[in-house]
Parts: C-alpha cells; sequence; structure tokens
C-alpha cells in the first residue's frame, strides 16, 4: 500500500502557519536553546577529542619512559648475572647477561622510533645504548678473563674502576633521559587535566544557559497557554453573549414575524368584512336598481341586450368579491370550523386541477383557539398550493388527528420529491411562512421523502396552543 506524500509547497504552507501561531520569544527561545544544545554537543566531541589525543600522548610518553628504565633493568641484571658468575661460576648465573644481550637491541630500534619527532632524546638514546654495549662488551671480556683462569683475591675489587665508571655514566644517562621524560609526562598530564579541567567548565557554563533557556521556554510556553485560555474564555464569554443576542434578536424577530401574521390576518379579515359588507350592499343595490330600470324602460333588443350583459357583470362581480373574501377570509372558517374550511378548500383546488385527494380528518375539533385553526388552514393552503405548482403529484393526501400532546397535521403527494438542493435552513418563502406559522403556536414542521415517491410535510402543534 502507497502513502501518498504532501507536496512541498504544502508543508511549507503548514510550516509557515505554525511558525505564525507560535510567539517571537518562544522562537527566539527555542532557536537559542537548539544553539546551546549544538553548543554542548560541540564541546563534548572536542573534549572528547583532545582527551584520547592527550591520554594517547601520555601513554606514549609513559612508554618511552618504560623504554629507558629497561635500559637500567637490563643493565642491573647482567651485571648481576655477571657476578653470580664470578663468584660460583655457575653458568645458570649469565641468563640474565643473555637476555639483555638480545634486549637491547629491541630497546634501541623502539627507542629510535618512539623518539623520532624529539631528535635531542634520540641522540641521547642512542648515546646511552652505545654506553650500554660498551657495558656488555666489559662484561663479556671479564667472563672471558675468568674463564681463562684469571681469579682475583679475596681482597681485590670484582670490578674495575673503568667499569664502576661506565655504569656510573649509564645511570646517570639514564636518569637524565628518564628525569627529562617524566618532566614532560607530567606537564603532558597536567595539560590534559587542565583541558578537561576547561571543557568541564564549558559544559557546565552551557549547560547551565542551556538549562536557564529549558527554563525561559517552559515560562514562556506556560504564559502562551495562560494567554491561549485568557483568548479562550473571552471567545467562550463572547460566544455566550453573542448566543444570548442571538436568541435575543430572534426571538423578536419571530414575535415581530408572529405580530405582522397576526396583524396581516386581522388587516385581512377586516378588509373581507368591509367587502362583504360594503362592497356586497353596493353589489345588491346595483342589481336591484338594474332590475327597477328594465321593469321601467320600454322593451327593446338592443335595450334588452344591454340590461342582459349589465346583470352578467354584476353576476361576476358578486362572484369576484366572494373569491377575494373568501381568499382573505374563508368564511366557513368562522362559521362552521377549521375542519369544514380545510375539506372544502381542498376539495375544490383538487377538482379545478385534476389531482385526487384522500383526507383523514375529524370529525369535531370544538374550542381550538381562533389564532391555531387560522395558522392550520394558511399552513394547509400553501403546501397544497405547492404540491399544485412543483410537485406534478397525481394524489394528494391530507391528515389531521388530535393526540394527546397536541395536533398532528400532515400532507404528502407522490409527485417528484425533494429537489438534491433542498436546504430545510434556507427556504422559500411559501415553506418559511408554514414554518414561522407553526413556530409561532411553539411546533414545528419536518420535510421528508414519501416512501415511494413524493414529499411529506408533518407539523406538530403543543396542546397548550390548541
Amino acid at each position: 500500500m502507497s502513502i501518498a506524500k504532501s507536496p512541498p509547497g504544502r508543508r511549507l504552507g503548514l510550516l509557515r502557519r505554525l511558525v505564525s501561531t507560535v510567539p517571537k520569544s518562544l522562537m527566539i527561545a527555542i532557536a537559542l536553546a537548539g544553539l546551546f544544545t549544538i553548543g554542548v554537543i560541540t564541546v563534548s566531541e572536542v573534549t572528547y577529542s583532545n582527551t584520547i589525543t592527550g591520554l594517547d600522548r601520555l601513554r606514549g610518553e609513559r612508554e618511552r619512559i618504560d623504554l629507558v628504565d629497561d635500559f637500567l633493568e637490563a643493565m642491573l641484571n647482567a651485571e648481576t648475572g655477571q657476578r653470580g658468575y664470578l663468584l660460583t661460576g655457575r653458568t645458570d648465573y649469565l641468563a640474565p647477561l643473555e637476555k639483555a644481550r638480545k634486549q637491547l637491541p629491541l630497546i634501541r630500534s623502539e627507542l629510535e622510533t618512539a623518539l623520532i619527532d624529539r631528535p635531542d632524546r634520540r641522540e641521547a638514546a642512542m648515546r646511552l645504548y652505545e654506553l650500554c654495549r660498551q657495558k656488555i662488551t666489559e662484561l663479556d671480556d671479564s667472563i672471558r678473563r675468568f674463564d681463562q683462569g684469571e681469579r682475583a683475591s679475596p681482597s681485590e675489587p670484582m670490578t674495575s674502576d673503568e667499569s664502576k665508571r661506565l655504569m656510573d655514566q649509564i645511570r646517570t644517562g639514564i636518569e637524565q633521559l628518564s628525569s627529562s621524560m617524566s618532566q614532560e609526562f607530567r606537564e603532558n598530564r597536567q595539560r590534559v587535566r587542565d583541558s578537561m579541567f576547561m571543557a568541564r567548565m564549558g559544559l557546565f557554563v552551557v549547560a547551565s544557559l542551556n538549562l536557564l533557556l529549558l527554563v525561559a521556554v517552559v515560562w514562556l510556553l506556560v504564559k502562551n497557554l495562560a494567554h491561549k485560555d485568557q483568548i479562550t474564555r473571552l471567545i467562550d464569554s463572547e460566544n455566550v453573549r453573542l448566543g444570548h443576542e442571538v436568541a435575543e434578536r430572534t426571538r423578536e424577530l419571530n414575535e415581530l414575524s408572529n405580530h405582522l401574521q397576526q396583524s396581516t390576518e386581522m388587516d385581512k379579515a377586516a378588509l373581507a368584512r368591509d367587502l362583504h359588507d360594503e362592497l356586497g350592499g353596493i353589489l345588491t343595490s346595483a342589481k336591484m336598481d338594474l332590475d327597477w330600470m328594465r321593469s321601467h324602460t320600454p322593451a327593446s333588443g338592443e335595450t334588452d341586450a344591454r340590461f342582459e350583459q349589465l346583470n352578467h357583470l354584476l353576476d361576476d362581480a358578486v362572484l369576484l368579491k366572494r373569491r377575494v373574501v373568501e381568499n382573505l377570509r374563508p368564511s366557513l372558517l368562522d362559521n362552521l370550523g377549521l375542519v369544514p374550511a380545510i375539506e372544502w378548500h381542498v376539495t375544490e383546488l383538487c377538482e379545478k386541477s385534476g389531482v385526487a385527494c384522500e383526507m383523514d380528518l375529524p370529525e369535531d375539533l370544538a374550542g381550538i383557539q381562533p389564532d391555531t385553526a387560522i395558522a392550520l388552514y394558511r399552513i394547509v393552503q400553501e403546501g397544497l398550493t405547492n404540491v399544485l405548482r412543483h410537485a406534478r403529484a397525481r394524489t394528494f393526501r391530507l391528515s389531521l388527528k388530535r393526540l394527546p400532546t397536541g395536533l398532528r397535521l400532515a400532507m404528502a403527494d407522490d409527485g417528484i420529491g425533494l429537489p438534491p438542493t433542498f436546504n430545510p435552513s434556507s427556504l422559500s418563502h411559501g415553506l418559511s411562512g408554514m414554518r414561522q406559522r407553526a413556530r409561532a403556536l411553539g411546533g414545528n414542521v419536518a420535510w421528508k421523502p414519501t416512501p415511494g415517491g413524493g414529499t411529506t410535510v408533518e407539523i406538530e402543534i403543543p396542546r397548550g396552543a390548541v
């Protein structure tokens, strides 16, 4: 399975966004902490390298000192072996002499290699080797004379002045060379100690500064978090305030909308009464006057035709007045109640449009409040109008039931259904008016697809509004 990688531009954008959200002081502190951390690593590596170099140098000095001491040890062993042989005549005492004879060239070779960078000391070591070789030769001569029968008397010394002088020169040369090398060894060791001490102090200073920077980073982080918490609290407080303000404005708008709807219904009712009373009286008087004029006018074909045409016009005006009045305020709603008014309105519109209607209405809804009745009537009116205009339905079903919790109104059709772009939070004026009328009564409206195709609208009105 392959893992998709972010393009460099997107990663750079995320990094810039992250950097922009971090305070500059915190970024500087983090950068300094990183630099000091690199400094600690650098100082540690330099210290390690210097220490290893110094230790290697000290080890070389120690080895050279040991090689010089090996000269003395070899010569002392050789001289001791020679004396033992001269005293006892036993050849096994000559083993140290033979060993010294073999060691001297090896020691000389190792010293010559070890002191290649110190010509002065190498020259002194070579002189010391020559003295040792002369001493070996002198010891061999004494052994040879002993073997030839030259025995020293007990009162005579075993070694000559020349042999003693030669051994003293060897000791003095070894002591001088060893002392010089030991002095340099001590100086180098002190330099290594000083270097390690300075490195330790450098590490301590850098680590202390790094620790201080880390403390500063932690302090800045805590301060930044506290600042963010404060901003979050302010945002939450502002959101609560805005929420209350939005709720208050929404309540005011709902109250205003309810007031406008009630005022509109009152104005429609007043206008319907005026049209019914005033215009109805005028049209009735006009028909009566027309009948009087017809009865007092000599009959003629043209006059009768004019009277007949005027009578039809007055009848059309009466029908128009009745239709306008019913649209403004259905008289059935005020005279017979909600159920007959809904039944008559739905039946009339469905018959005109050719849509089959199925209604499940209660026989009696006595006691319903006038505001609730007109709101439900307007909701049914708007819902049926939408179905006839947009749904292309063949059947319209209406159900109104009284429940223990209030009223439940349902309208369903078998049309084309809700559009893909339907959004309950963004409705047309007609659908929004349906929801606003339901909310004014404390209820709610829900739109959902009808099984098999079409749309169902469900309205719940609480018991308190009925």
